[in-house]
């Protein structure tokens, strides 16, 4: 590798320690042991890293804070665990709430974020729209983190592995013996995850040859899950299993099907998406999928630190996997009664 093209990230893989760590050594920071901060200083110099001296200057008059943006956000926002993050590397955090859609508003914000010498920006937003480079106009190229909001690799992300996510989850159902399977999705054109969860489930259901599904777009609410297999059952289509975008959307659906005398398991299997904290309190369990939130933020704030400190550090999205939940809402399908 040549000098000069060597990064915070290739610093702490070669010490087998973190970026932050060797952030705070690069910054001269007392929390580091001394047998630590002499390994990283040898490596620094071995492998020829040379920080921007300049933007190192510049970012000492600077303010030490970063800002939070969300954009209509619908999940949780894990303030306390970016917060901890972030004053672990010397930071301090503020938090706005912007509407996307009123653009005097979108301005102001953004505006007033720059008016704070806000050392870099942290952006939470489901949205399509919201693009990477509408963003960098607004924050006039200051260092920027986009949290679950794009696909393309190459832009400083981080998100949830929505595809591993809905695969899991519907994989379990095909593995349970499951061929009529429905799905409940949200919008799959302004939102990210919605297009990435029924992307997923798509690609699955065609990997094991299942060409015929059913596939309901609607809201991300119970009233949307009630509504949804209330016209499912209306136009009386055949399904053993429900894959619904989240938790609430299955709470509606599980709500309905008990109205209509179907059973969970027995009857009709249904998994859902996030482990809200309702979700082990259903009638019964609901198997789902569950994202570590506190993670994301913490990661968040961590790369957004790396990009502040080292003009070098790598534009990527860093994706993070969640953890599939069984619990007691799934079950192979009924056998058909013998004729």
């Amino acid at each position: 590798m040549a000098r000069g093209q060597v990064t915070i990230t290739d610093i702490a893989k070669e010490a087998g320690v973190s970026a932050q760590t060797v952030s705070r050594v690069i910054n001269n920071r007392q929390d580091v042991s001394e047998t630590t901060r002499r390994r990283i200083q040898h490596i620094i110099e071995r492998m020829g890293y040379q920080p921007n001296r300049l933007a190192q200057g510049l970012r000492a008059s600077q303010s030490r804070t970063l800002g939070v943006v969300t954009l209509n956000a619908s999940h949780p926002i894990p303030i306390r665990a970016m917060e901890a993050e972030a004053s672990n590397l010397d930071y301090t955090v503020a938090f706005y709430s912007i509407d996307p859609d009123d653009k005097d508003d979108f301005a102001s914000k953004f505006s007033l974020i720059r008016a704070q010498m806000t050392d870099g920006i942290v952006v939470i937003t489901p949205h399509t729209y919201i693009t990477y480079e509408m963003l960098l106009e607004h924050t006039h190229n200051t260092p920027l983190v986009l949290v679950n909001s794009h696909v393309d690799p190459a832009i400083p992300s981080v998100i949830f592995d929505q595809v591993y996510g809905i695969g899991v989850t519907t994989q379990h159902l095909i593995d349970l013996g499951h061929r009529q399977i429905c799905e409940i999705s949200g919008s799959i054109d302004i939102r990210i995850d919605g297009a990435l969860r029924h992307k997923a489930f798509v690609e699955t259901m065609q990997r094991n040859g299942i060409v015929d599904f059913l596939s309901v777009t609607g809201d991300l609410t119970s009233e949307g899950g009630y509504a949804a297999v209330d016209e499912l059952l209306r136009q009386d289509a055949p399904f053993t299993a429900i894959v619904c975008a989240t938790d609430s959307t299955a709470m509606g659906a599980m709500h309905r099907l008990h109205e209509a005398g179907l059973r969970i398991p027995e009857d009709v299997s249904i998994v859902g998406y996030d482990d809200a904290e309702y979700a082990s309190y259903l009638y019964p369990p609901l198997t789902t999928i569950r994202q570590d939130f506190n993670l994301l933020g913490r990661t968040a704030i961590a790369y957004l630190n790396e990009l502040i400190v080292d003009d070098f550090s790598v534009l990527e999205q860093r994706v993070i996997r969640p953890e599939f939940i069984l619990r007691e809402s799934t079950a192979p399908p009924r056998l058909p009664p013998r004729s």
